[in-house]
């Protein structure tokens, strides 16, 4: 399937079971028809919108404000569609490696009313594809750690501003 024909198949899915989703949008690659074509077929479903911040980039702590002006730098790519709202997803779920940063960062975005966007569903695909799709005859069975993604495990950092 092409990358549009997965979309439309996700959304039939979820429209089939009466479910109601969000996407998390990185700015960079909202950039041609086919992006608006998607993003307006999430917005008349009723899905939200969310943004991911323009960059996708790994948000160490070190400059809050640059990740805010990354973040208003997306919101107008996205704030066109119905269903946008004011909620954003860290990138790699990475809020700072330090409190300074963590809570500056907070401060900023409940400034600007955004909020920050719980995690409810766990992506453990994007670790395990690359091994799974490797001959398994190469590594002894029980050796494989990406079977460990597949555990619980807490998401941590991922709490509502407002």
């Amino acid at each position: 399937m092409s990358g549009e024909e997965r979309d439309a198949a996700i959304r039939a899915a979820l429209n089939r079971h009466k479910i109601k989703a969000g996407g998390f949008v990185a700015g960079k690659y909202v950039n041609d028809s086919l992006s608006k074509r998607v993003l307006s077929a999430w917005s008349n479903a009723d899905h939200i919108i969310g943004n991911h911040g323009f960059s996708h980039s790994y948000f160490s702590g070190n400059n809050p404000d640059a990740l805010v002006a990354d973040i208003m730098k997306c919101e107008p790519l996205l704030s066109e569609y119905p269903s946008f709202r004011r909620l954003f997803r860290f990138p790699y779920l990475a809020e700072g490696k330090s409190r300074e940063g963590r809570d500056r960062m907070r401060m900023l975005l409940k400034q600007r009313e955004f909020a920050n966007a719980h995690v409810t569903i766990d992506t453990s695909d994007w670790y395990i594809d690359k091994p799974a799709q490797s001959p398994t005859e190469s590594r002894p069975i029980g050796s494989d750690r990406s079977l460990q993604a597949l555990l619980p495990r807490p998401h941590l950092g991922t709490r509502q501003l407002l």
